[in-house]
């Protein structure tokens, strides 16, 4: 008999125990056909865990209610959702397959580029331990799943796993049981899902003095079901064991290979313990029935199909997690916020450090702005630096952003064996996946460099450091150095060497994107070649339907000019190098758009991108109508409130709010170059 346990694909969400018609296409309601039949309910068909206590007794009685069920309490299975058959009180794994920990010793030498048939074929086999009794660790029965569910793995997991394992089902309390007794002790059988991520596997059990099994990388999913087949239904020593991922059959087994006597499994968990009804006992991978056995993950997206013959299958499909952050440990990309407070202006927010991608740590945002001209995210109503991780902004906004990148060993895919590209692109795709990438990067963008990709944003940057660091497109590169300014408009880009890009990924409005055929004029009419200006947008290829980037523009801040005080002192230089003039940003790149001296505030529902160099011992005013980012690429800054102030440092951020009063002033001994980016705002 093959039981589950289910609700209604509508009405009440309450989970009834059922049993499955022979041609398994329908359900007999158990609690409604013991009802039916005998006029009252039946402690037994609560739910799996009451039956399989109810011992032969339930099932005889449930044997009974499927042979006279009533049209009433049958259900097609079509109308329901099957849930994991049970939750045990305790579950318990074991490795009782020799040659599944042959099969991933031999597959972790491959990964380490080592050749598994050059060593002696006993150093591949398991420890002496292992065969003198039948390890286990204890599951996580909070993360259990039931059939057809999504899963997600651990941010950041390379190799996502899943192992085929017959689990046991426990049907009566027992301590210090008999292996010869252990039998007796089995109510039923299901399929188990040990989803694995192996890369923070290594991270969990990877040092030797330290190894409290398994955490992070099996306690995030556990699969059951689709069903519990009854003890006297099913044999476990022939049972063929299939893997299938996408419909493909992956790998075959058969549990009959278990090395271990399947009553020393029972009698070794119940070593001074009590098992109770319910509880599960697993029996460990398959050979050949995992992802690590055969050297081959799964991705996002993959549909993972576990099947026992005699039981049935269980189906999963891998999605990409929502990218996480973390707390900064290593005390990158410092910020203050300068907010209107009772008292007038004051920092809100002094010296703190915003959360890194727990993807990178070398990524933080330290702003956002749901809405040009800015409003609710202009205030202190939240941290709009600490919400979650969102790759491109939301539309009509932008993001503040420090990007640490450090791709000088990273090899191209011209350098990449053939036969590991394909798993090299299902890397990179997946990871933007995971980061909300709207456009995927195809393979042929990703040949010139695993970096390539493209934002829906107009991207307004500024190189921070630079230690051969290059920003790359399809067609001419582009070396940064330090101060350097750099916009893409909506292009396919990548980054060589390493360095740190900070700035505004602004949203763009993806309609304006053009082929050009001729690059736009530098509008330039300054004479004083300040700010090093870069701008990357598209041009038309007849290699590429969609165009190729390209640099555009190659030149210095158009408007650069003096910046002097009302005395006619010097106090330093400032000059545009970007703008917009509506919520979402046009990225056409026609022509340039700094064609105007200087002005003291963005266009309405706009940014301007501006770069200043302030002398030592001078001071500039602020304009505090707007939302101001001041971001320095060296020297030293002290903003100065109405109630104290904020020093900022290299590769350090001052954010003012609308209504908040600052002054800025250079207290070191050098000029202080940064980076200021205008936000029209809305102070009501």
């Amino acid at each position: 008999m093959k039981l589950v346990t289910y609700r209604l694909l509508s009405g009440q969400p309450e989970e009834k125990l059922g049993a499955l018609s022979s041609d398994e296409s329908e359900i007999i309601d158990l609690q409604a056909a013991c009802q039916a039949l005998n006029g009252e309910p039946s402690a037994y068909f609560k739910d799996m865990i009451a039956f399989v206590s109810g011992g032969s007794a339930a099932q005889e009685q449930a044997a009974e209610l499927v042979s006279k069920a009533r049209p009433d309490a049958k259900l097609s299975v079509s109308d329901v959702k099957l849930l994991a058959p049970l939750r045990p009180r305790v579950m318990r794994d074991t490795m009782c397959f020799e040659g599944h920990l042959i099969n991933c010793r031999k597959t972790s030498m491959r990964m380490q580029g080592q050749d598994p048939d050059s060593v002696d074929p006993e150093e591949l086999m398991p420890g002496e331990l292992w065969y003198t009794r039948p390890l286990y660790y204890k599951v996580n029965v909070n993360s259990i799943i039931g059939t057809d569910e999504e899963v997600t793995y651990p941010e950041g997991e390379q190799f996502k796993d899943y192992e085929l394992e017959l689990a046991v089902v426990i049907g009566k309390e027992g301590k210090n049981i008999n292996a010869r007794d252990a039998m007796d002790y089995v109510a039923g059988y299901t399929i188990f899902n040990d989803f694995s991520a192996r890369t923070t596997q290594v991270l969990d059990m990877g040092d030797p003095k330290l190894n409290l099994g398994p955490g992070v990388s099996k306690d995030f999913a556990n699969g059951l079901g689709p069903c519990m087949v009854t003890a006297d239904a099913f044999d476990f020593r022939d049972a063929r064991a299939i893997v299938r991922v996408n419909g493909e059959v992956r790998s075959e087994g058969n549990h009959g290979t278990i090395d271990h006597d399947f009553g020393d499994v029972i009698a070794h968990a119940s070593n001074n313990v009590t098992l109770y009804p319910g509880d599960i006992i697993c029996t460990g991978t398959i050979t050949n029935c995992s992802g690590f056995d055969i050297g081959r993950p799964v991705r996002v997206d993959d549909v993972i199909e576990l099947e026992i013959e005699g039981i049935g299958v269980l189906r999963h499909k891998v999605v990409a997690p929502k990218a996480q952050k973390m707390r900064n440990r290593h005390g990158t990309y410092k910020r203050s916020v300068c907010a209107v407070g009772p008292s007038g202006s004051h920092f809100a927010i002094k010296g703190d450090y915003p959360d890194v991608w727990r993807m990178s740590e070398q990524i933080a945002d330290t702003w956002r702005v749901d809405e040009i001209p800015a409003t609710a995210s202009a205030t202190m109503t939240r941290d709009m630096g600490n919400l979650p991780v969102e790759h491109e902004p939301p539309k009509g906004g932008s993001i503040l952003r420090h990007v640490g990148v450090d791709q000088s060993s990273m090899p191209v895919l011209k350098d990449v064996p053939e036969a590991m590209r394909p798993e090299v692109i299902a890397r990179i795709t997946e990871m933007h996946k995971i980061i909300g990438t709207h456009s995927l990067p195809t393979p042929e963008e990703l040949e010139k460099h695993p970096t390539m990709h493209k934002t829906d944003t107009l991207n307004l940057f500024f190189c921070s450091q630079s230690d051969g660091f290059v920003s790359l497109n399809e067609r001419e590169d582009i070396p940064l150095e330090p101060g350097d300014t750099l916009i893409q408009a909506g292009c396919m880009h990548g980054w060589r060497g390493k360095g740190v890009i900070s700035g505004i990924l602004v949203s763009a409005d993806m309609s304006t994107l053009a082929q050009l055929t001729e690059k736009p004029a530098s509008a330039s009419s300054s004479g004083l070649r300040k700010f090093r200006r870069y701008v990357a947008g598209t041009m038309k290829s007849n290699r590429k339907e969609s165009g190729e980037s390209d640099v555009l523009i190659n030149d210095y801040s158009p408007n650069a000019a003096e910046l002097r005080d009302a005395d006619g002192d010097l106090l330093g230089y400032a000059g545009d190098i970007w703008k917009t003039s509506s919520q979402q940003a046009d990225i056409s790149c026609k022509e340039d758009v700094i064609t105007e001296p200087m002005a003291d505030r963005p266009a309405k529902g706009g940014v301007t991108f501006r770069m200043i160099e302030l002398l030592p011992g001078k001071r500039l005013n602020t304009n505090p109508d707007i939302l101001n980012y001041y971001c320095v690429v060296s020297g030293e800054l002290s903003a100065h409130s109405e109630n104290g102030a904020a020093i900022a440092r290299d590769m350090e951020d001052i954010i003012q709010l609308p209504g908040a009063a600052l002054t800025l002033e250079n207290t070191g001994s050098t000029p202080l170059t940064m980076a200021h980016f205008m936000t029209d705002a809305d102070k009501t």
